[in-house]
């Protein structure tokens, strides 16, 4: 079982744009890009510095990406699937 103590939370950024570092390069995330990574790691349990690393080794386009995880919670009415916060452990 989880405890609160178990939790770790990283800023990432204030503004619009965050900046996350994997292996020697640095991206900059737009908002709707950062959601969507952060949604889909959620699910998966992993972080999402994790999660993007796995999408860049794919060749995965992450604005196509984006527009179809946000479309999709939005059609099923669950804004909370974009929306929710990582949990890693």
């Amino acid at each position: 079982m989880q405890r609160p103590e178990d939790l770790e939370v990283y800023l990432y950024s204030y503004g619009p744009k965050s900046e996350v570092s994997i292996g020697q390069r640095t991206l900059t995330l737009e908002p709707d890009i950062f959601i969507a990574l952060e949604g889909t790691g959620t699910f998966e349990g992993i972080s999402l510095e994790e999660r993007l690393q796995s999408f860049l080794e794919k060749g995965k386009d992450l604005e196509k990406f984006a527009s179809k995880m946000h479309s999709e919670s939005t059609r099923r009415g669950h804004a909370s699937l974009s929306t929710s916060g990582i949990h890693s452990v």
